[in-house]
C-alpha cells in the first residue's frame, strides 16, 4: 500500500505533512508582505489626493473680482480643499493655511499679490506592522499663485 501511494504522489508517506508545515511557516510572512503593500497603497493614495486637493484650492484661490478682492474666503477655501481630498482620510481645518503677500513691484508691471496655499496632512499607518518606522508621515503640498486684478477674475 505504501509503495502504491509513493508511486502516485511521488513522495513517501512520512513526507506528506512537510508541505503543510512549510505553508504554516510561510503564511505569516506572506500576510505581512500583503499588509505592507496595502499600507503603502493607502499612503500613495493619500499623497496624490492631498496634492489634487491643494490644486483645487489653488484654482479657487486665484478667482477674484475685477477689483482684485478674492471670491472665496479662507473658510470656503478650506471646505473646497476638504471636499476635494476625499473621505478615506479627511483633512483637518488646522492643516490648511493661506498666506497673502504683495510681490515686488517692477517698473511698468501691474500690481499683483502672491497667494500661497499650504496643505499639511498627517497620514496614519493602518497596519501596526509599520509603526516601528514611525506612527505617522507628514504629507505637505504647497501652491503659489500670482493674482493680478482684472486678469484672474470674473
Amino acid at each position: 500500500m505504501a509503495h502504491t501511494r509513493k508511486r502516485m504522489t511521488g513522495r513517501s508517506p512520512s513526507r506528506t505533512g512537510q508541505t503543510l508545515v512549510e505553508f504554516a511557516i510561510l503564511l505569516p510572512l506572506l500576510v505581512l508582505i500583503i499588509a505592507v503593500i496595502v499600507d503603502f497603497g493607502f499612503l500613495f493614495y493619500d499623497h496624490v489626493a492631498t496634492q489634487a486637493a491643494c490644486r483645487e484650492g489653488a484654482r479657487a484661490m486665484v478667482q477674484a473680482h475685477s477689483s482684485g478682492t478674492p471670491i472665496y474666503d479662507l473658510t470656503q477655501l478650506r471646505n473646497i480643499v476638504k471636499s476635494s481630498h476625499g473621505s478615506i482620510m479627511p483633512i483637518l481645518d488646522a492643516e490648511i493655511t493661506l498666506a497673502e503677500t504683495p510681490s515686488s513691484m517692477e517698473f511698468g508691471a501691474p500690481a499683483r499679490t502672491v497667494r500661497t496655499l499650504t496643505v499639511h496632512h498627517v497620514h496614519h499607518w493602518i497596519m501596526p506592522v509599520m509603526i516601528p518606522f514611525g506612527e505617522t508621515i507628514l504629507i505637505k503640498s504647497r501652491v503659489k499663485a500670482y493674482c493680478v486684478p482684472g486678469l484672474s477674475g470674473i
